[in-house]
């Protein structure tokens, strides 16, 4: 966002997914949106080796950092990612 960094959402969320962003004013805050299946692993939908992946899933996270080598964290550790500086 302030760094023209883009942020791509993956997710399993079962009701609709846009409607749920508008309705917590966050549907202009990722550039994609992509809607997995139940099964879908989130390492097989990152292609970009610059990539982070931020998730609530420590089993996802543990997948994601073996399969693409990228760095993962914990849904807790978002603060530490911003730039205050911006």
């Amino acid at each position: 966002m302030n760094r023209n960094i883009r942020l791509v959402l993956l997710t399993r969320h079962g009701m609709d997914i846009h409607a749920s962003l508008r309705q917590h004013r966050l549907d202009s805050l990722f550039d994609d949106i992509v809607q997995l299946g139940r099964e879908a692993s989130k390492a097989d939908y990152i292609t970009e080796r610059q990539a982070i992946l931020i998730d609530d899933s420590f089993r996802e996270r543990k997948a994601v950092q073996e399969q693409r080598r990228i760095p993962t964290f914990d849904c807790s550790m978002v603060e530490m990612l911003l730039d205050d500086r911006v």
